[in-house]
Formats: structure tokens, sequence, C-alpha cells
């Protein structure tokens, strides 16, 4: 039994956001209060820098299931999460708040790890010592097949 599932939203709108947030203070101060330009000369590396190294990589995942173990990552591979198929309890279809964010967040009032990029739909898997992770994916119920069919 494989299963892999890979997902990706687009990261021109993200990109466009990010330059909204770096560049848009930038240019009324350059002209109003004129900002040496070389002040915008650093901020277009430090915008490429930080979409390249934290928005760019969660606007893609990956879910893959083979016998042993369920694994979950973003484009570069890194972070990952590995979960063995012999911890799981159980498995059930959720669906979150757009508010919760993407990328990994940490649910401290449910106790429960949320692994996700900008899907509502999520799969809850309930681990043997109690821990909870929240998988997001557009496809939750081809996924929560495979796995109540390995658990």
């Amino acid at each position: 039994m494989n299963y892999e599932h890979t997902q990706e939203v687009s990261a021109v709108r993200d990109f466009l956001w990010v330059s909204l947030f770096f560049l848009g203070p930038l240019i009324p101060g350059y002209m109003w209060w004129r900002y040496p330009i070389f002040v915008l000369i650093i901020m277009v590396p430090c915008l490429l820098l930080t979409f390249f190294l934290f928005v760019f990589p969660i606007s893609q995942s990956t879910i893959s299931l083979t016998n042993e173990n369920l694994e979950f990552r973003f484009r570069y591979r890194w972070p990952k999460l590995v979960v063995d198929l012999s911890d799981i309890y159980s498995v059930e279809v959720k669906e979150v708040s757009l508010w919760r964010g993407w990328g990994i967040n940490t649910d401290y009032v449910r106790g429960r790890k949320l692994w996700r990029i900008r899907e509502r739909q999520c799969i809850e898997i309930l681990k043997k010592d109690g821990k909870r992770i929240l998988l997001g994916t557009n496809d939750t119920q081809t996924l929560s097949m495979f796995l109540l069919g390995a658990v």
C-alpha cells in the first residue's frame, strides 16, 4: 500500500504580500523623508531572502504513506514529520479555521500540532501516547481511507 499526494498553492500572491510588507513603507519614506537609496537597495535582497527561506517552502506539501510510516514534508523536504503507523490510535477528518495560519502551528488549548498549507480540510491523527496531529490536505477522504486500512 503506497500513497503519495502533493499539494501546492500559488506563491505569486504570497510574494506580492511580502513585497508589500517590505517595500510598501519604503516608497513613501523615500519620497517624503528622503530615505537614502541604499536602504531600498538593502531591502530588496532582504525581501528575496525572507521569501525563499520562510514563505516559499510552505507553499507546497507532500504526504506519503508506506507500509511502515506516514510522512508529511514541505517543499525543501524539511521540516518533515514521520509517524509510524503502529503508533496511530485513530484517524478523523476535521475542518479548521483559516485563522489558524499555515506552516507548523501548535494549539496549546487542545494539545495538538497543525501541519498544513492553507487548506481547511485536515486529517486528525490521535497517537497511542495521546498526542494529536493535524495534517492539512485537499485529499482527506482518500488519505483517511488509506490510513484506516493501515491501522
